[in-house]
């Protein structure tokens, strides 16, 4: 390899380098870092600096509001009409540890909450 081809490898590699130790966390958003595939911190946002090839961004996420839909249901009311309930879900996300680390599927949980205290209301209210 000529001077010449050394010298442009080596700029692409510090390029490659630098822009990989900047990270840019964008309002409304956090980000996690991982060392070596082990949790380190939490990013609010602005500008941060990362060691590159150690430190990964394993989590980037809006902390704004999200809907989840949920099914509608058919049920029959105390004087035998039929009647049908849906309903959305709004959420924030406050804690991005517990929410990346610590929950698995968040649509399932959800489902199984509505039904169960559904069914409950409805064991209430046939109850004499």
């Amino acid at each position: 390899m000529n001077p010449v081809g050394k010298g442009w490898f080596s700029l692409a590699v510090i390029l490659y380098l630098f822009f990989d130790a900047v990270t840019i966390i964008t309002q409304g958003e956090g980000g996690l870092i991982e060392r070596l595939g082990r949790f380190d911190r939490q990013l609010a946002p602005g500008l941060h600096l990362k060691i590159p090839l150690i430190e990964k961004v394993s989590a980037k996420t809006s902390s704004r509001e999200r809907v989840l839909d949920v099914p509608a249901q058919r049920c029959i009311s105390a004087d035998n009409a039929p009647l049908t309930a849906d309903a959305i879900v709004l959420y924030r996300i406050n804690d991005l540890l517990a929410w990346t680390l610590e929950i698995y599927s968040l649509q399932p949980r959800f489902l199984k909450a509505w039904n169960y205290n559904w069914l409950l209301k409805e064991e209430k209210e046939l109850q004499f």
